[in-house]
């Protein structure tokens, strides 16, 4: 369910800014708005969307698979991760100008998310020089949650094999919180300075 959220919201958010750039610049440079009041108004129209869609999924998904853990928490966990998934992807999309070039960055930014998530390939696998990979994985965040919500906290061994700790479930949620705002902060930072490269 979480992998599910790194690749679904990205491949229509990456293509947005690219699609949207000249009547981005053209606004902006006649001073109608800028970076900031458009970002911001982007996510609030974004933010009720993305709990439908992710509603519609859990919906499905938690009684066909027969998840046990609380039904709210899953929807709040994928919804977050929905929009942490969205924001990285806004970012690159404003650092290009094409959707091609949107596109091609993709790979770059989800398979290291992948790989460093502990889903696949378990982390004391990975060399120690590579490790740092994880905390920059918000999908790894997203896993240890989702983990907990499953299962409960009532399986330590479970969870130090997949070197998941219960007293960092406040730490993850709120690094996942930081990821999303800090990704639109920069996604503002960067649409001004490619519109002021336009004057």
């Amino acid at each position: 369910m979480c992998l599910m959220q790194l690749f679904g919201p990205a491949q229509t958010a990456i293509i947005r800014y690219p699609e949207q750039r000249m009547v981005f610049l053209r606004e902006y440079t006649s001073g109608m708005y800028s970076a900031i009041p458009y970002v911001i108004s982007k996510s609030m129209i974004e933010l009720p969307l993305a709990l439908f869609e992710c509603f519609l999924q859990i919906v499905v998904f938690y009684w066909i698979v027969g998840l046990q853990g609380d039904f709210m928490f899953w929807l709040l966990l994928i919804w977050l991760l929905h929009l942490v998934s969205s924001s990285l992807a806004q970012l690159m999309g404003a650092t290009t100008s094409t959707v091609n070039r949107a596109m091609q960055l993709m790979p770059l930014l989800f398979i290291p998310q992948i790989a460093f998530s502990g889903l696949f390939i378990n982390l004391e696998r990975i060399p120690v020089w590579l490790r740092w990979g994880q905390y920059v994985s918000y999908l790894k965040y997203g896993v240890n949650l989702g983990y907990f919500i499953e299962f409960g906290f009532d399986k330590p061994t479970l969870a130090e094999i997949n070197s998941i700790y219960a007293n960092l479930v406040g730490l993850d949620m709120g690094i996942l919180l930081a990821m999303l705002i800090i990704f639109r902060i920069f996604t503002i930072v960067v649409l001004r300075r490619k519109a002021r490269f336009v004057h």
